[in-house]
């Protein structure tokens, strides 16, 4: 199946650099569901195995959102512009050419820094784009930074 960048690129353009969107986030909503689990199975008290079945189910909750999001993200340069897509239902697309991008910045928290992934913000003149969980923004910024 063809994602929006494939659908959308002309027949002379060439894909320069495709973003990756890391799966790394989705262990923060794991995590606790294993945790739970396990004590559940070891502590035999009622209310905590109610406690444990209340956070994973929130956990899960969380889990089908993050997979949602982190797979309605692509996000690409072209030897002519930079094309992105983000969102399933609410969707919010970039096409523009290259020499429209005004600025480009990268922001990482903890868990981005150690896994090194973060959220890439594209201004193109008035607008404002961000993309989430890329894989090494900063190979995506220096590859986009070399067109401009």
């Amino acid at each position: 199946m063809k994602g929006y960048i494939e659908s959308n690129i002309y027949d002379d353009e060439e894909i320069i650099y495709r973003a990756r969107v890391s799966i790394i986030p989705l262990i923060i909503y794991v995590i606790p569901v294993i945790l739970f689990v396990i004590l559940t199975s070891i502590v035999n008290n009622i209310w905590f195995s109610v406690l444990a079945v209340f956070v994973m189910i929130l956990c899960i909750i969380g889990l089908i959102r993050a997979i949602i999001s982190i797979s309605a993200i692509e996000l690409a340069i072209t030897d002519r512009r930079i094309i992105g897509k983000r969102g399933f239902i609410n969707i919010r697309v970039l096409e523009a050419p290259l020499n429209k991008v005004t600025a480009v910045s990268i922001k990482k928290g903890l868990l981005g820094h150690i896994f090194n992934y973060g959220h890439i913000n594209i201004d193109v003149f008035s607008c404002k784009y961000e993309y989430g969980f890329i894989q090494k923004p900063e190979v995506f910024k220096q590859e986009l930074m070399k067109l401009i």
